[in-house]
């Protein structure tokens, strides 16, 4: 990370730099990292120049949720899931909210920070970080058995190989949300959906939980 906060330093289009590979063996192209909309946060790094831009109540969200060029959500997989996590996190910096859950996390006002700002992520093609966190003493990743718990670890290859372009790499990133969707603690966000009588998002998040079991079986072949 020390190497690409130098290289980046003064690129402001990069904003955040991840140590998690999630894509279970799936890599983009031959270089050492690609670039991504979704600031993963499993061993990260970021700039001052950057994180002056977070707000933990993300309080200009409903003004930016009504710009009909926001670019929050770059896939229509990202709408239903991150729209009821933005929308419980700025209902409870706003005070107007009920959900305990919001008052934990800080992660998703980054998330959110990044795309307001049309940030780049950095995600290595290779994992390099291992989350062994998963425990049912976790404030989050409770479920053991979940895809995520204890990635082995890949070390780096030196020098680094940059990618000849600084777009996102659009098919990775649409590969992460669907195994996001997929996993259980958004089965739990589906669940509560249905009591709240959010028919139509249930039906969305089901369909993506097909799609992405799909995307999957693809790529383990």
């Amino acid at each position: 990370m020390e190497d690409l906060l130098s290289y980046y330093r003064y690129d402001m289009r990069v904003m955040h730099i991840a140590g998690s590979n999630l894509q279970q063996g799936f890599k983009s192209d031959n270089a050492s990292y690609y670039f991504s909309h979704i600031p993963w946060v499993w061993g990260w790094a970021s700039w001052k120049r950057a994180w002056k831009y977070y707000d933990v109540n993300i309080s200009s969200y409903k003004k930016v949720i009504m710009e009909e060029d926001h670019q929050l959500f770059h896939h229509k997989e990202m709408v239903f899931h991150y729209k009821q996590i933005f929308n419980a996190v700025y209902a409870d910096g706003a005070n107007t909210g009920d959900s305990r859950w919001a008052r934990t996390v800080w992660d998703y006002q980054w998330f959110y920070t990044v795309n307001v700002q049309h940030g780049l992520c950095i995600q290595p093609n290779e994992n390099l970080i291992s989350n062994i966190g998963f425990t049912k003493d976790a404030l989050h990743t409770k479920e053991p058995d979940h895809p995520y718990n204890n990635i082995p670890v890949v070390p780096m290859e030196f020098p680094l190989i940059h990618p000849k372009e600084m777009y996102p790499n659009e098919q990775a990133d649409l590969l992460m949300i669907l195994r996001e969707v997929a996993s259980k603690s958004v089965l739990r966000w589906m669940a509560r959906s249905l009591l709240k009588e959010w028919l139509p998002g249930f039906i969305q998040d089901w369909k993506l939980l097909l799609k992405a079991r799909r995307i999957n079986k693809r790529y383990k072949q």
